[in-house]
């Protein structure tokens, strides 16, 4: 039907905050983090067709974590439940995810105390600039290093919820691989 039509278009024109073009996602597993998953995505890299390779704990539209969030100098019930997104380096840059302040996950760094938020979470916050303040994460504690864009990572009919996204080398289920054109 026209209708039907119409919908489909619209999904395929909708900004996700993200880029899903060019995106294969593989199951490698359910539970802890396979130490050949390395040594696979590495040589998956070196092969002339794939861009890029991460791996997340879940796939992006399919995600459903929610984590409690505590600001600095807040108390446990002045927390809020957000959105929580476990993910590997580069998963930010393979999906072109817009950093807006800050920075993304680098292994320049110690990144494992780091979060990044999406805008929507950053407003919530209320601070002029969110960029080094702390926040408690579930059971960890860090810093904030990057805000990225509004992305829906969840039911795209469901306003934007605030989320944070965290670097996680551990139940890595979901392997995302690049392709180019």
């Amino acid at each position: 039907s026209i209708f039907s039509i119409k919908q489909q278009e619209y999904l395929f024109r909708l900004d996700l905050g993200y880029n899903r073009d060019q995106v294969l996602v593989a199951r490698v597993g359910y539970g802890k983090f396979s130490p050949n998953l390395e040594s696979f995505k590495n040589e998956l890299k070196s092969h002339p067709n794939i861009v890029a390779v991460s791996s997340a704990s879940y796939i992006p539209l399919n995600w459903g974590t929610e984590y409690r969030v505590i600001p600095e100098g807040k108390t446990e019930s002045d927390g809020w439940n957000w959105n929580a997104y476990g993910v590997d380096y580069d998963f930010i840059e393979l999906l072109e995810m817009e950093i807006v302040k800050g920075r993304s996950f680098s292994r320049h760094y110690d990144d494992r105390d780091s979060f990044i938020i999406n805008q929507t979470a950053a407003r919530q916050l209320g601070w002029e600039d969110p960029i080094g303040k702390q926040l408690s994460v579930r059971f960890r504690r860090g810093v904030i290093v990057g805000i990225v864009k509004d992305f829906h990572f969840k039911n795209l009919f469901q306003n934007i919820f605030p989320s944070v996204i965290f670097l996680r080398t551990d139940f890595l289920n979901f392997l995302h691989i690049k392709i180019s054109d």
